[in-house]
């Protein structure tokens, strides 16, 4: 179906199928929601609602991109039988996750060291980043002799990994504290 379609139905009074926004969607292909309303005809209002139903029904998935200058939603379809929960999401990242090391082991060692502090910051919810260290540290210190430089390179990470928000980085708050959010 053609946007001079969707439009037509629309003026008719009829409602959108959801199934028109998914068809603009290869699994795994992410798109604006200007894009779809420009693919399927109509206004990114109605579409950014028709998104936001398909999230609910588990039929996409949303991410929010941001950068300094500004804050764009993607939408896309999920592979079939994808487990989307938050952990298996994080699994997956974890396990592609670019960490610097001389050998396999080595960056091995370094991802399980952000996979520990993403498990302590799942158990605990939130978490200083002083109580991130001294917990997941001692025990995960990935060939690292320093704290800091251990830290500057699990928190980067972290911070990429769904469920988690890191501390605000507003320069007038002290506030260091890490969430952790099911979604």
């Amino acid at each position: 179906m053609g946007a001079n379609e969707t439009r037509s139905m629309l003026q008719e009074g009829e409602s959108v199928p959801a199934v028109l926004v998914l068809e603009q969607l290869a699994v795994g292909e992410p798109g604006t929601t200007a894009e779809l309303a420009d693919a399927v005809g109509l206004d990114e209002a109605t579409t950014r609602s028709l998104c936001a139903d398909l999230v609910e029904r588990g039929d996409l998935r949303r991410k929010e991109l941001r950068s300094q200058e500004a804050t764009m939603t993607v939408w896309y379809r999920p592979a079939e039988g994808a487990d989307s929960s938050p952990e298996a999401r994080a699994e997956r990242v974890i396990a592609s996750l670019s960490v610097p090391g001389a050998s396999e082991m080595m960056r091995d060692w370094r991802r399980d060291a952000v996979r520990a502090a993403y498990e302590f910051l799942r158990e605990e919810g939130e978490a200083t980043t002083e109580n991130l260290v001294s917990s997941v540290y001692p025990a995960h210190s990935a060939g690292y002799n320093d704290e800091e430089p251990w830290w500057a390179m699990v928190a980067e990470r972290l911070a990429c990994l769904p469920g988690v928000s890191p501390p605000a980085t507003d320069e007038d708050t002290e506030d260091e504290t890490w969430t952790f959010d099911a979604q």
